[in-house]
């Protein structure tokens, strides 16, 4: 899937494969327009600001509007396809990293959670590089968030099973790093139609909402499991 291209920095895998059936029926969420652009769009975005190199993971048999979608949002090469979508969000993990085995590292994120700006990203990013943290991920006011970090160095088997896979992940995650922030974005997901117009209002994720530098803290060892 053009590892060559992958270039610095983790690969953002950005989570598109759900059925999105609590929403609407026809599993169209991320077109949904949220402040006069798909949902799926403001995504992307922030991930481009980063810099970032980005796969997009689809259900194999995503309808053809989110295809067309994504198709004009991604670049070549940037869309995975996870013919085992109905297994659950394991698979598409799994579908995005063995498609960019040569990353330094992976920035797990739902494409449904449009306000998490691009600075939180490169937060994650930024914590992957100390070589004693295998995982980190945000926490907004004792919830955790996204997106959820891995580093190469959790020394991941790639001809085991999935299941192997998704233990070693969920290893490296338990030790892995919080990172206190203080913007609701990390834990602001579109679930139902109601979610959505929760949203609704000026985009503030451009806005520093973190605290200041100096007091910028990473939080114990531990770190409380994926939502």
């Amino acid at each position: 899937m053009n590892e060559q291209a992958l270039g610095a920095g983790p690969v953002v895998l950005l989570l598109g494969a759900g059925k999105g059936t609590r929403f609407n029926a026809a599993g169209t969420k991320l077109l949904a327009p949220l402040r006069g652009r798909p949902l799926l769009a403001h995504v992307v975005t922030h991930v481009r600001v980063t810099g970032l190199p980005m796969r997009l993971v689809l259900d194999s048999t995503a309808p053809q509007p989110l295809v067309d979608l994504a198709d004009q949002l991604t670049r070549e090469g940037e869309i995975v396809q996870n013919p085992l979508a109905a297994r659950g969000i394991g698979t598409s993990i799994a579908a995005g990293m063995h498609a960019t085995k040569q990353a330094t590292g992976w920035l797990v994120l739902p494409a449904d959670m449009p306000n998490i700006g691009s600075d939180v990203i490169t937060l994650v990013a930024q914590a992957l590089e100390d070589p004693r943290i295998m995982s980190a991920r945000p926490v907004y006011r004792g919830t955790p968030g996204y997106p959820l970090g891995f580093s190469r160095r959790c020394n991941i088997d790639w001809n085991t099973s999935l299941i192997a896979m998704g233990l070693t992940l969920l290893k490296a995650k338990a030790a892995g790093r919080a990172l206190f922030v203080e913007t609701p974005g990390v834990v602001q997901d579109v679930d139902q139609p109601s979610d959505l117009a929760a949203l609704e209002g000026p985009d503030d994720t451009t806005r520093n909402s973190y605290p200041e530098e100096s007091t910028w803290h990473t939080g114990s060892p531990s770190l409380p499991g994926a939502r």
